[in-house]
């Protein structure tokens, strides 16, 4: 299993990945991604949290998201750009317009 949808409702999937399949991290690496997913005191996680309205669940191998169909893409991104060594500076700034974008559509 690559890339899964387990749960569906009206409003919210389930969706989760593997760090693997992104790229190959082993060893201090995989743990130095974790690390960057969740940033200092957990502020990169809340950050893409809270401007693409998702929740996420960082597990050892594995990274869950919860919420709308559009927002996990957007969410996903976001953490997949963090995996292959995006700065975290770049990642908030691409976040405060992607927060734009959705709060311009409710």
């Amino acid at each position: 299993m690559i890339n899964k949808k387990i749960f569906y409702s009206n409003y919210f999937y389930l969706y989760f990945f593997y760090y693997h399949l992104v790229k190959t991290l082993t060893g201090d690496h995989l743990s130095r991604c974790i690390g960057r997913i969740c940033g200092e005191k957990g502020k990169t996680k809340n950050a893409i949290e809270n401007a693409t309205r998702t929740r996420i669940i960082v597990q050892d191998a594995k990274i869950s998201l919860l919420g709308s169909n559009i927002n996990i893409g957007l969410a996903r991104n976001s953490i997949c750009s963090l995996i292959l060594g995006a700065p975290p500076g770049k990642i908030y700034s691409n976040l405060r317009i992607i927060g734009k974008r959705v709060n311009e559509k409710i």
